[in-house]
């Protein structure tokens, strides 16, 4: 879950994860799990020319990233749907906003 670290500013500074993904899930991958794949497509024979598609072992929703996240440190977070562009607003939610 590399991919979010770009929101541990809001995270430690707001308690917060946005995601413009509703309930969607995504199945997430370490970035770890993908570089032994890649030394052995590179390295050994048989793969040229060959697609595979490397994804996590289970889909899991921003929602659910975000309890995972939070049980991990210690401290309850917020995850807040946020519409695409200029609407987003980065900031502390109000109670109204919080899901």
């Amino acid at each position: 879950m590399q991919n979010l670290l770009s929101q541990a500013e809001y995270i430690i500074n707001d308690g917060v994860v946005y995601s413009a993904s509703g309930d969607g899930k995504i199945p997430y991958i370490d970035a770890r799990d993908i570089a032994p794949v890649a030394v052995v497509t590179l390295t050994q024979p048989g793969h040229f020319g060959k697609k595979y598609v490397l994804t996590g072992g289970e889909a899991i929703s921003y929602r659910q990233a975000t309890e995972i996240i939070g049980a991990t440190i210690g401290s309850f977070l917020y995850c807040l749907g946020a519409a695409p562009g200029p609407q987003l607003r980065r900031g502390r939610p109000t109670f109204s906003e919080r899901l």
